[in-house]
């Protein structure tokens, strides 16, 4: 505790670098930049693990866009802590494509955004 209370400034600080990178990360998300990557990625995925399963495609594609994310949001936020949330951007990104690309539903979606 009398540590805590010696380098409140320096924790206080910490705290608050940590809680910016993840809402940069939010941001970033955000923002058709890491849609684009990630769309870059799924494309990737496909031309070079064609025949396998889903998974090693996903895992792919987290890769990708983990090596395009800047190195001091790699160092703050490691590999193993946004694992997950990458999965799920990069397969909600890949759901979107996806309903796009199917006709009856690219209509419905094409109808929703028109009114």
């Amino acid at each position: 505790m009398e540590w805590i209370q010696s380098n409140l400034p320096e924790l206080i600080i910490l705290v608050l670098a940590v809680i910016s990178f993840i809402l940069y990360i939010i941001y970033l998300c955000k923002r058709d930049g890491l849609r684009t990557v990630a769309l870059r990625a799924i494309l990737e995925a496909e031309k070079q693990y064609n025949s396998t399963t889903g998974k090693e495609r996903l895992s792919f594609a987290v890769n990708y866009v983990y090596d395009y994310l800047p190195g001091y949001i790699k160092i703050v936020l490691p590999k193993s802590i946004l694992e997950d949330f990458l999965q799920q951007f990069i397969q909600k990104v890949f759901d979107q494509v996806k309903d796009l690309l199917d006709y009856g539903k690219g209509v419905e979606l094409i109808e929703k955004v028109k009114e």
